[in-house]
């Protein structure tokens, strides 16, 4: 390569603007015996590079500090079904807390069958009295939702008139 060429090139790298091929030209330059005067001292940046490509990871050291790919593969399985177990175990426990076996006092007493006969009036007065007490709640309910539903309405009314 031409010396044009190569400061280009190298004005590039720094500038962090150079595609992979580009960079791999200047490595192929700069591992050939032919670098020009100028170019000496971004020599040992390119070759660095190489150099450390070529320097693996001692078998001590990866022995030691690697993790091998089963055994992450294994552990992974064993975190799994240990998180899945804990998870069953906290529902189940969760359940057993939160829903009782033995229903309360109250709910055993509801359970048996009322006596109607309490309720009933002894007399006619009575019964009258009672059937004109719950027309009257009724009538009275029904007014309420009467006055609500007006009231809904004109405010609807005014809505409309607005637009």
């Amino acid at each position: 390569m031409d010396y044009n060429t190569i400061k280009a090139l190298l004005e590039k790298y720094f500038a962090g603007e150079t595609t992979l091929i580009e960079e791999a030209q200047l490595r192929s330059y700069f591992q050939s015996g032919e670098v020009h005067q100028d170019f000496q001292s971004y020599r040992a940046l390119f070759g660095f590079f190489t150099q450390e490509k070529e320097q693996g990871i001692s078998p001590e050291f990866e022995e030691r500090f690697v993790p091998k790919r089963r055994s992450i593969k294994r552990n992974l399985r064993i975190v799994r079904v240990w998180s899945a177990a804990a998870a069953v175990l906290l529902l189940l426990l969760a359940g057993w807390i939160l829903y009782p076996t033995e229903l309360p006092d109250e709910h055993i007493a509801a359970k048996q069958p009322i006596d109607w006969s309490q309720y009933e009036p002894a007399t006619k007065e009575e019964a009258v009295e009672v059937t004109k007490g719950a027309f009257l709640r009724t009538s009275k309910a029904m007014y309420q939702s009467l006055n609500q539903a007006v009231t809904e309405v004109e405010s609807v009314k005014k809505i409309m008139q607005w637009d």
